[in-house]
């Protein structure tokens, strides 16, 4: 009895399959090249200051709210208040009126993003300088620690309106404070020299 004829794959098929063997092997050799370009160049490549600065400057709108401000510093100063009233007649004393407030301040720095920013490459180290530090206006206060005292002379009877007075002064003093740019308080509390720009060292 003859045996039954083998079947063949048709020529087209076989050669089908070995071009797409052939263009996988090709793709992949692309991607493990590619790969290994990018490795090589991110491990000993020379840093780009123009790719620097550009990245830079397209980050920098994103990272604070929609007017452009970054906060940079924070800090929390007790201030006190006194407003001391005096009165006499006929060079006779009719008593003094003393009013006192103590509060805890907060006081907040930021930088305007678009602002000039400058960068300097020196070797592999990117030296980065801020604008200056602007006051945020007005300054904020911890109402619930206000304390608050007065007293009047034996002859006036004025306390609760020169503390009132005293009060709704606040807010103007703690401005001119804010933006007193030779202030030790600011210095002692940790927080930038007002007006000098700052820099960031990244290596």
């Amino acid at each position: 009895m003859a045996d039954a004829p083998t079947e063949k794959s048709p020529p087209g098929k076989t050669g089908s399959v070995v071009r797409l063997l052939i263009l996988a092997s090709l793709v992949a050799f692309a991607i493990f090249c590619a790969v290994t370009a990018w490795f090589v160049y991110r491990v000993t490549g020379p840093i780009s200051t123009t790719a620097i600065t550009r990245q830079f400057t397209d980050y920098l709108p994103t990272v604070g709210p929609a007017d452009g401000i970054l906060e940079t510093a924070t800090s929390s100063v007790p201030e006190t208040f006194t407003q001391t009233d005096s009165s006499s007649l006929f060079n006779i004393p009719l008593g003094t009126t003393v009013s006192e407030i103590r509060v805890p301040a907060v006081y907040r720095y930021h930088i305007r993003l678009y602002d000039p920013w400058k960068l300097v490459r020196s070797g592999q180290v990117c030296l980065v300088f801020a604008p200056q530090f602007e006051p945020s206006l007005p300054p904020a206060i911890i109402t619930s620690q206000m304390e608050k005292s007065t007293s009047n002379g034996w002859l006036r009877f004025d306390a609760d309106e020169n503390l009132n007075a005293l009060e709704s002064s606040i807010t103007g003093e703690l401005e001119k404070r804010a933006d007193d740019k030779n202030s030790p308080r600011f210095r002692a509390g940790g927080l930038p020299a007002i007006g000098r720009g700052s820099s960031s060292r990244y290596g």
